[in-house]
């Protein structure tokens, strides 16, 4: 995967890179470990984590009930901060988030808006896995507003609206997914 990123023109103006927290406090070690490759293969320069869980919250793939619910986000908002060693350094940059499953898409999309409250310049997020629903074929993207300080954790994130955006899933990316669990296992 680092290689794949590498040639591929999308990752190549990445300034920072990050990692989708856990439901845990703890960072996922392998996908940090992951980050870090790919951070210094690319030449980036911030290893500190750009987001903290600072209180553990339910994993997404246990939350029950409809899954557009725009209520989803709110866990994470109220367990994840930006780790205020990055305060006004994300504004007008290119930021790459790197998260093990896609479940409800909630965790993706509270990292999104708080990117977006942080003013950056692009996001892009990648997902090694996703838990795939035979009736799903579309990403619901949720718009908040957010009010505080996103460093601190003394925040709110009000919902406004949602966008809907058709999907496709690449069966032929099951290789990539094998080679990526074999880079997991090399890396532990």
């Amino acid at each position: 995967m680092p290689t794949a990123i590498a040639h591929d023109e999308d990752f190549k103006e990445v300034q920072d890179w990050a990692v989708a927290p856990s439901s845990s406090t703890n960072p996922p070690q392998i996908m940090e470990d992951l980050k870090e490759r790919v951070r210094y293969m690319m030449y980036g320069r911030k290893r500190e984590p750009i987001f903290i869980r600072h209180t553990a919250t339910s994993k997404s793939s246990n939350d029950k009930g409809d899954r557009q619910r725009n209520d989803y986000c709110q866990k994470h908002f109220q367990s994840i901060r930006v780790n205020d060693k990055y305060k006004g350094k994300l504004k007008g940059r290119v930021v790459c988030v790197f998260d093990d499953y896609l479940t409800h898409n909630s965790t993706f999309e509270a990292l999104r808006n708080l990117l977006i409250k942080c003013q950056v310049k692009r996001i892009i997020f990648v997902s090694i896995g996703k838990f795939k629903s035979s009736y799903e074929s579309q990403y619901v993207q949720k718009i908040f507003s957010i009010d505080g300080d996103v460093y601190s954790g003394q925040y709110t994130a009000k919902f406004n609206t949602d966008a809907e955006h058709d999907v496709e899933f690449d069966d032929a990316a099951r290789r990539s997914l094998e080679n990526l669990t074999e880079l997991a296992e090399h890396l532990q």
